[in-house]
């Protein structure tokens, strides 16, 4: 089970340099369920989960899309009134991507800032590309913990 799980050297190392790579002072990969927001590797944050309600992250719910890109929150009318946009920590860039096993979201790895910024389509495929390498260390610590069984 890898909700409430330690940290993970390899998970908090896709985080840092997602951080770097984007210029944001906040990651996190983040699994959802029906009631948390629970970070498995966060950058910048002093909490490692939040409501599954007031999670941005839920947006992969409603969309297709393996990617959500939003240069400022206020000015996008999906987050204009978010708890998170208009009260603290006044989340104004948000990026991220989708993680997801067997066809289901899972969680994502989400990029964010209290500024608004505008990234390079570089940028964004770096996201995509460490969102992939999150999703294949779960994979593989799924199937290590299976041989252990």
């Amino acid at each position: 089970m890898v909700l409430d799980s330690e940290p993970e050297r390899q998970f908090d190392e896709v985080a840092q340099r997602a951080s770097a790579a984007l210029g944001v002072p906040f990651v996190m990969v983040n699994l959802l369920d029906e009631d948390r927001d629970w970070f498995k590797a966060r950058v910048g944050l002093p909490v490692c989960e939040g409501s599954a309600q007031k999670s941005m992250c839920n947006i992969f719910f409603e969309t297709r899309d393996d990617v959500v890109l939003v240069a400022d929150t206020l000015l996008d009318e999906r987050f204009a009134d978010h708890p998170l946009v208009n009260g603290n920590p006044k989340i104004r860039f948000y990026l991220a991507a989708r993680l997801a096993s067997s066809g289901h979201t899972i969680g994502t790895l989400c990029a964010y800032d209290t500024e608004p910024k505008n990234l390079t389509p570089e940028q964004t495929d770096i996201l995509k590309t460490l969102a992939s390498e999150v999703v294949q260390l779960l994979v593989a610590r799924k199937i290590a913990s299976s041989a252990r069984l």
